[in-house]
């Protein structure tokens, strides 16, 4: 099926329809030859124009194939020569978390610190493979059921600093300087679990942290420094999260409810149990649910053994070849 104003196919793939036109470039839905989904992200024609995109392009594009595949989308294809520029990354399935918050609502304490524990595992492994997602927002996180995964990686970095998102770059980015992308991605993740603790982005004039409780609002506070050199990075933030705090009185915050939310009918990772739900389907139904202290034990445990497969994966599927079209192989084939 031929989708009005946008190519029939690219390469191998046959494009479905339009999923969000964005500053960088389209992003669309397509499907292999398998008949399997894949997201096909179309270059804008005037960024592809500018100098040196097209080496940036390819460079983030072998960055996201060596990420942990437990915790990017993997780039199982892309086309640097072609005019415009494409690239296919796996589709996970799965509610963005900009979606979930719109729909149901923030995630409560306890979702809140699941997804925060998890995020900064993730970006942990990320940077030290020595690469950074480069735009994290709440639409670039899909809550997939094996745990949050990252999409677009590295594509806004490969556009160049003026294409990041508003409300999310650190104040650095925002000037038009990347001098540590890691620690852009830091300051992001504090923007993003503000958003998820209280469905609304971090104000640039003054941040609200009266939604977030310990010891997630102590690991915000530190990831939204202002100086790049004074925040922590994702390893730092990790086991600042995961360190004990007092158990809180039985008096309530105001506004507060007896029991954390979690995500039901969200997997494990989330805080939640039952099947995870598909991009655009019937969103799961918010409840209270405790974690224990040894579930998160077990769970912090799951994520160090995961970076240790997913960073050995990752490094198999690195490329050293300088061409600007490859074909990675097909890690669910």
């Amino acid at each position: 099926m031929t989708v009005p104003d946008l190519p029939a196919a690219l390469g191998r793939y046959q494009v479905v329809r339009l999923l969000d036109d964005l500053p960088a470039g389209r992003t669309l839905l397509g499907t292999d030859t398998t008949g399997r989904a894949v997201v096909l992200t179309l270059v804008h024609p005037a960024v592809a124009a500018e100098a040196g995109f097209r080496e940036r392009f390819t460079a983030q594009a072998r960055a996201a194939a060596a990420a942990p595949l437990w915790f990017v989308a993997a780039v199982v294809d892309v086309d640097a020569a072609a005019d415009p520029p494409w690239r296919a990354e796996v589709h996970v399935a799965g509610s963005t978390l900009q979606q979930f918050v719109d729909e149901r609502g923030p995630l409560g304490d306890a979702g809140t610190a699941a997804l925060a524990e998890r995020l900064a595992a993730g970006l942990s492994a990320v940077h030290a493979g020595g690469s950074a997602h480069g735009d994290l927002t709440p639409s670039t996180i899909v809550l997939a059921e094996e745990g949050p995964r990252l999409v677009a990686f590295g594509l806004t970095r490969a556009a160049g600093p003026g294409y990041g998102t508003p409300g999310y770059q650190a104040p650095e980015q925002a000037r038009g300087a990347d001098p540590d992308a890691a620690a852009g991605d830091v300051f992001a993740l504090g923007c993003v679990l503000v958003f998820a603790a209280t469905g609304r982005p971090p104000s640039a004039e003054a941040v609200d942290l009266a939604g977030l409780v310990e010891p997630v609002r102590s690991a915000v506070r530190a990831c939204l420094r202002a100086d790049p050199a004074e925040r922590p990075t994702a390893g730092q933030v990790a086991a600042m999260l995961a360190a004990p705090v007092e158990a809180p009185t039985t008096k309530l915050r105001r506004g507060a409810t007896a029991g954390p939310r979690t995500l039901v009918g969200m997997p494990p990772p989330y805080g939640g149990a039952g099947p995870a739900p598909h991009h655009g389907g019937a969103p799961p139904t918010p409840a209270g649910r405790r974690r224990s202290s040894r579930g998160r034990l077990v769970g912090l445990l799951a994520v160090v053994a995961l970076l240790l497969v997913g960073g050995v994966v990752g490094a198999l599927l690195l490329l050293p070849s300088p061409l600007p079209r490859f074909r990675m192989p097909d890690p669910a084939a």
